[in-house]
């Protein structure tokens, strides 16, 4: 049977918030056997290889950092199976239950579930799996999030749905020299990062007909 929703994250070395994160999404899906949970690891990562059996791991060919976060997450899209990718972290808890059938019940767009903290961040999209097939993958920046909300609202295809996520915010293995790396080397909002947004839109439009 298909899995509905694809549930992709990359961890690094938070073996007991990767265990708990899993344990919650499947715990109040209606159907967690139509759930598929696709974790990113790091292959010097030997605590994420052991912390969780409900998971299938992929192990990428290099460590990407935070700097590269969305070549995992557009890695894992390319294997997923579900129906629908929803992009996740692994100090996240899901608080809805059956957040399942929300998602099954919607018609394709890109939706938004609401962190419990801050209802308006739209930080957790989900996407329809056909829709990252045609683009080739989610996002060509690390913000895979920000990228992600600025092609749906070019496209006209964001809608927000009552699914609850508590997200934790634990430091991870992201040192401050590589946070200060991203923010100095920033390009979200360069022309060529804007026109490759607007070209997602549009091939998301094209599929829509």
């Amino acid at each position: 049977m298909t899995p509905l929703v694809s549930v992709i994250f990359p961890s690094r070395g938070r073996p007991g918030s990767l265990r708990s994160s899993v344990s919650t999404l499947l715990a109040l899906a209606l159907d967690p056997g139509r759930v598929e949970v696709l974790v990113a690891v790091d292959a010097d990562d030997d605590a994420s290889f052991a912390a969780t059996a409900h998971a299938r791991l992929w192990v990428a060919p290099e460590r990407y950092g935070y700097k590269r976060l969305h070549e995992y997450y557009n890695h894992l899209a390319k294997i997923a199976a579900g129906e629908w990718l929803l992009l996740w972290n692994d100090d996240c808890t899901m608080l809805t239950p059956q957040w399942d059938q929300v998602i099954a019940a919607q018609s394709p767009a890109i939706l938004w579930p609401e962190v419990d903290y801050a209802p308006e961040l739209n930080s957790f999209p989900v996407v329809p799996a056909a829709w990252a097939r045609h683009l080739g993958g989610l996002g060509s920046d690390q913000s895979i999030d920000m990228w992600i909300h600025h092609v749906a609202l070019l496209a006209g295809v964001m809608r927000k749905i009552p699914v609850q996520i508590h997200h934790a915010h634990i430091e991870g293995d992201v040192t401050a020299d590589e946070r200060d790396a991203v923010a100095t080397t920033n390009t979200f909002w360069t022309p060529e990062m804007e026109a490759a947004r607007r070209a997602d839109a549009a091939k998301i439009r094209e599929l829509l007909g």
